[in-house]
């Protein structure tokens, strides 16, 4: 069978929803998972043999989009899991 390969992650889960719904919608197979470790962040993956035609979709049209750190993860030290 054929693997799976993440095109994006450490990404918001809106941004994971877009990147899905553009890869699906061209035909490429993604799905969403959200990470482990309770930062709130999503990867996508995309079976092996579509990666290079998922990058150059989601090149063109500048997605993941620059993540923007919120208030809360700026006054975190890395590292430290919140209370």
């Amino acid at each position: 069978g054929c693997g799976s390969t993440p095109v994006a992650q450490d990404i918001s889960q809106s941004q994971a929803n877009e990147i899905v719904a553009l890869l699906n919608g061209q035909g490429i197979s993604a799905f969403t998972k959200k990470e482990v470790g309770g930062r709130g962040l999503y990867f996508v993956q995309v079976r092996d043999d579509h990666y290079a035609g998922a990058i150059q979709l989601m090149h063109e049209r500048g997605l993941p989009r620059e993540r923007r750190a919120s208030g809360k993860e700026m006054r975190e030290p890395p590292g430290l899991i919140p209370s």
